[in-house]
């Protein structure tokens, strides 16, 4: 069983491999951390980092508040 999922599994790399391939080949500058410079900011900039879902429901009225704060 366990040399026919591997099989099975080897089959589905090679097929999809010009996809994995095509998908990863731009964009490397970025990946590790290069990238073009931002052009200057006109009023002052805050970055705010939400990682998972509930902390972008969490943020939503700081940057409501924020947003109304510094127009």
């Amino acid at each position: 069983m366990g040399a026919a999922l591997d099989a099975v599994y080897l089959l589905v790399a090679g097929a999809t491999a010009p996809w994995w391939l095509r998908k990863a080949r731009g964009g490397w500058r970025e990946r590790f951390g290069r990238t073009e410079a931002l052009p200057a900011p006109v009023r002052p900039r805050l970055l705010l980092h939400a990682v998972s879902v509930g902390e972008v429901n969490l943020i939503r009225p700081l940057v409501a508040s924020l947003s109304g704060a510094f127009e």
